[in-house]
């Protein structure tokens, strides 16, 4: 017979509530610290760019991408259709939460331009 005092390994089961333990822990110890304080942040700001308006830096990236993809366009009826020349931002300017204006890629009558935007496609 095999004598089983020797062995002295840890169960799956301790294991695991050992991993669950060092992640809340690790969990506490960022909330204490104020690193948690960033993420809310960062969450309230996404929902609060429904109704405060575009970020300009997101309509630039946006408009260059629509320009570059509607630059590579043959057929001038596809480029008036596309994103490009059709997609219009409400953009938060000056910084004070709402809205200055509905701004557009190409910069057509009815909207300004994006400000920071060179789009060389015409609608």
């Amino acid at each position: 017979m095999m004598n089983k005092r020797g062995q002295g390994g840890l169960s799956m089961n301790t294991i695991v509530v050992a991993i669950i333990a060092i992640i809340i822990l690790l969990l506490l110890v960022t909330f204490f610290t104020g690193g948690l304080g960033t993420i809310g942040q960062r969450i309230t700001n996404v929902f609060q760019t429904g109704t405060a308006g575009y970020d300009l830096d997101l309509a630039v990236r946006n408009c260059e991408d629509f320009c570059a993809r509607a630059e590579r366009l043959s057929d001038q009826d596809a480029v008036s259709i596309s994103a490009a020349c059709t997609q219009t931002f409400d953009i938060d300017t000056d910084g004070d939460g709402s809205p200055d204006g509905e701004y557009d890629c190409t910069g057509t009558k009815q909207n300004p331009q994006v400000p920071g935007v060179s789009c060389s496609v015409s609608c």
